[in-house]
């Protein structure tokens, strides 16, 4: 059995500090951030430092920028309070102070007003470079063909934190990929068979999975190994023939038999145990006048298709559901898949604010959808992506649901402020969901949200041992009960993190260190886990977190030997 130390236990306890809440800053007063930037262990001058939002974007700009003096010194000032995220721009450069999320890189800052934020330094490397040249079964360049590379001492489950749409072969099917951490790597392009990739157009096929330097095997690729700042060239992947892409036809119909015209059809990638592996797609095209389809661009490998009678992957409802029909494709066409529509079960029902009088308030019940989760036997339950408005006065109705348990939850794109505390059908909670018959129409079901205003402020403090440089740390933030998310996140590098447009209530807070995780669906276990309370309306709350990395955590005790 395994067991915690006592002292481990007893820092459990106190590990959580909440102060009194007390009244939110109304100042407005700007922050500065200043630091040092160094290249080789020298001042790296007229380097550009910029201050990022943190929320993504496709064309994000900056905050706030500087450059670096002679010193390689930089000051930030009249940085107004907010969450960012500050790094240089220096392409080329490995800056071993950023994340490794190439989606949003750089050092996450919690800024709350007034600070003087000293000493955030970053450490310029220049990276090393991997270039070659992709080749058809002819010897002639592939063009534009995206160039993607692996850790090559990463476990099986790990992925290459570069982003692999960032490298492309040129009209000479020349790649260069540039600014990387010494290391060894594989390079490859084309796709692994179940990618769940579906390949069409102008090409009219696809290349399989070909390692450096012309291997389908990932065993027998060649491993590149990259020094810092060196340039490994020579890096070619020659390319077998074009591979062809099948076809898959069939008819959709409805529980009678009967055709159905102008139905929508969709597909996904099948893991070999039989799941979804999150490779989904769907064919522009509708049903004929006998509910005919024909679905092009299969790449061999296992796939599932189903059916709607409404546009599927957007907020569009349905009144139907069909169950995911499995197949595999090999080396031809696939005809006669038959894909049935059901009649759907619906959930109906109003959403209200609870204790909120505010007429502006009110207003915005219009901003909330609604979206669900259902929990099936069926292991190739196909995806809903479909989100349900709330009207005015609050009411809804969702449609299209299979039998099974329905949960429901706030959608994305949740204005500020809102979040989901409790639902209820015919006055009994539902925290594990709605559970729905074949066809059932259920009503009079009441979900109840809060609005609040208040702002919670933590800080990390390291006990007798620093914050390894691995660990990826972040706090999840749920509501006491209903086990509502209220969102993720990330420990700055000050140590601090922030959730704003909190309402009165119980709360837990779990701190992770997402670094100890097997794979991208494993959820390591807390470091710690309590409750606090928010109370009032339009305050702040401090909590203080205490952790201690000398200390043996959740998942690597030691064996009780007793």
């Amino acid at each position: 059995m395994k067991t915690l130390p006592l002292s481990l236990l007893i820092a459990l306890l106190l590990a959580f500090t909440v102060s009194a809440q007390t009244p939110a800053r109304d100042d407005k007063e700007p922050a500065t951030i200043a630091g040092t930037v160094t290249n080789g262990g020298r001042p790296a001058s007229d380097a550009t430092m910029a201050l990022m939002p943190v929320e993504r974007s496709e064309r994000p700009k900056p905050i706030a920028k500087a450059t670096t003096d002679e010193q390689g010194r930089y000051q930030l000032t009249k940085v107004p309070p907010g969450r960012y995220r500050l790094r240089p721009l220096a392409p080329g450069f490995v800056v071993a102070e950023l994340s490794n999320d190439p989606w949003a890189p750089g050092q996450t800052l919690n800024v709350a007003a007034g600070d003087d934020i000293q000493n955030l330094n970053f450490t310029l490397t220049r990276g090393g470079v991997i270039a070659g040249r992709v080749t058809d079964a002819d010897g002639k360049p592939v063009v534009e063909e995206h160039v993607h590379l692996l850790s090559a001492d990463a476990e099986e489950h790990q992925r290459s934190f570069f982003n692999p749409f960032s490298y492309t072969t040129d009209d000479r099917g020349v790649y260069r990929i540039y600014g990387l951490p010494p290391g060894r790597y594989l390079v490859f392009v084309g796709e692994a068979k179940d990618s769940g990739v579906t390949r069409g157009g102008d090409i009219g096929g696809f290349y399989a999975q070909t390692f450096h330097p012309g291997v389908e095997e990932k065993t027998q690729a060649k491993v590149v190994e990259v020094t810092t700042g060196a340039e490994v060239s020579g890096t070619d992947i020659p390319l077998g023939k074009l591979k062809k892409t099948y076809e898959v036809a069939g008819r959709v119909v409805d529980e009678a038999g009967r055709p159905v015209v102008g139905a929508y059809y969709a597909h996904g990638a099948v893991s070999a145990e039989g799941r979804f592996n999150g490779g989904f797609a769907s064919n522009s095209g509708q049903t004929n006048e006998r509910g005919e389809f024909r679905a092009t661009g299969f790449t061999p490998g296992r796939w599932a298709m189903w059916a709607s009678s409404s546009q599927i992957f957007n907020d569009e409802q349905s009144t139907t559901y069909s169950d995911a029909v499995p197949l595999e494709v090999v080396d031809r066409n696939i005809s006669g898949i038959e894909l049935k529509l059901h009649r759907g079960a619906s959930v109906s029902g109003v959403v209200q604010i609870q204790g909120a009088s505010d007429p502006a308030i009110l207003t915005k019940l219009p901003e909330l959808k609604l979206a669900m989760d259902w929990s099936s036997a069926d292991t190739l339950t196909p995806p809903r992506w479909s989100q349900t408005p709330v009207k005015p006065d609050g009411s809804f109705q969702i449609t299209g649901l299979r039998p099974g348990k329905t949960k429901l939850y706030l959608g994305w794109g949740i204005p500020k402020g809102f979040t989901l505390l409790s639902v209820r059908r015919d006055g009994i909670e539902q925290s594990q969901g709605i559970e729905l018959r074949a066809g059932e129409q259920v009503s009079n079901v009441r979900v109840v949200v809060a609005y609040g205003t208040n702002v919670l402020r933590g800080q990390v403090q390291f006990q007798n041992a620093a914050r390894p440089a691995s660990a990826r740390l972040g706090v999840l933030l749920t509501r006491a009960g209903s086990g509502t998310r209220i969102g993720y996140a990330e420990i700055d590098a000050l140590g601090r993190f922030t959730f704003e447009h909190l309402s009165t209530g119980e709360y837990e807070i779990e701190l992770y260190d997402y670094s100890r995780s097997k794979g991208y669906d494993d959820h390591p276990p807390p470091l710690l886990k309590k409750a606090f309370t928010i109370s009032g309306d339009g305050g702040e709350t401090q909590l203080t977190i205490a952790y201690d990395f000398s200390k043996p955590t959740p998942g690597n005790e030691q064996e009780d030997e007793r």
